[in-house]
């Protein structure tokens, strides 16, 4: 393997992960066209190839760019401690420095052990000196300030409400309470629950084809916020002007609100439903009773149920309670409790 006039061991700057290759070949595309064939040579002849500089000549040559992806590293200075940042390169790229590459991979949720073992084992063969896996959703909670002890149970995490839009929309519930007819509406942002207006119907009749709607928050400085709901489209559009004292629920009102800022803050759904229903002093046609049933059709399909009895579960021991269409229901036995 003479094929050039420089008698480097290619051998050995193949097969080491650290090695910097030399700066001619980083130079000029001719020599690097030269070490790309003695590479192959030796790869033919059974050597493993796991230097990533050979990897970064290749896209050199292959992808038009130019000698400045091998800067030469000319001061190294201690500045204290400084902000540091996750620097992204496109697409499944890498990158080297001084032959240490790095690299981050995004996986889906569904991930399983085996793939997430294939990936870092391909990671090591391939050379990588850093390399971290982000499953998606797996950075909840994670990057959190140190004095955060809500997780540990050791303090009370506070967190800001995102600002309600003018416009929100909404999905338009009916119910029957105590032999009134009341209609419920379910403000909702990104698909999720954000505040609750409900009153007597009496007032206000809306048309049961009309299952959404937007409503309008117009703000002032010195009185309550008013809240306008939009229903329908072009000539059959209507709105109706006022929705708290349109309802007409004074008896309510506080409630409602109390709930929505629950929403708002980020209490998971299935816990105020779970609280709404421990009202053991309320018929099943209660108001807090209702709202509990009209919020349980927005629980997800697999969450975990914080804090519900299963009586008459046939085991017991190894009941998990998961919501299944808005009801409590054990993954074991199958026994499902819907209030």
């Amino acid at each position: 393997m003479s094929d050039t006039s420089h008698n480097d061991n290619i051998e050995s700057l193949i097969a080491s992960s650290t090695a910097r290759i030399p700066l001619r070949y980083r130079e000029s595309k001719e020599e690097a066209s030269k070490l790309l064939l003695r590479v192959d040579q030796c790869r033919r002849a059974g050597y493993q190839i796991i230097n990533p500089g050979i990897s970064a000549i290749v896209r050199w040559l292959t992808d038009g760019r130019t000698a400045n992806d091998f800067d030469e590293v000319t001061l190294i200075k201690k500045y204290g401690d400084e902000v540091t940042y996750d620097l992204t390169v496109p697409e499944g790229n890498a990158f080297a420095a001084g032959g240490f590459t790095v690299h981050n991979c995004n996986l889906p949720t569904e991930a399983t052990v085996e793939l997430v073992s294939d990936v870092y084992t391909r990671a090591w063969e391939t050379g990588c000196k850093g390399f971290t896996i982000y499953r998606d959703g797996s950075r909840t909670g994670v990057l959190v300030s140190a004095d955060d002890k809500g997780d540990a149970g050791e303090g009370i995490v506070t967190r800001d409400a995102p600002k309600r839009p003018e416009e929100l929309l909404c999905e338009i519930h009916h119910a029957n309470i105590k032999g009134e007819k009341w209609t419920i509406l379910i403000g909702l942002m990104d698909g999720k629950p954000y505040e609750v207006l409900g009153g007597l119907s009496e007032r206000i009749e809306l048309p049961r084809k009309h299952t959404t709607g937007i409503i309008f928050k117009k703000s002032y400085k010195t009185k309550n916020a008013r809240y306008d709901l939009v229903i329908g489209e072009g000539e059959d559009q209507f709105t109706i002007r006022d929705l708290v004292n349109a309802f007409d629920n004074p008896n309510h009102s506080a409630f409602t609100r109390t709930i929505s800022l629950s929403l708002r803050h980020g209490v998971p759904t299935n816990y105020l439903v779970e609280q709404l229903q421990k009202d053991k002093d309320a018929d099943m046609f209660s108001f807090s009773r209702v709202v509990a049933r009209t919020l349980k059709k927005y629980i997800e399909d697999g969450t975990e149920a914080g804090n519900v009895k299963m009586e008459g579960c046939e085991t017991p021991d190894k009941c998990q309670i998961k919501y299944i269409e808005g009801c409590a229901t054990c993954a074991s036995c199958g026994l499902g409790v819907c209030a």
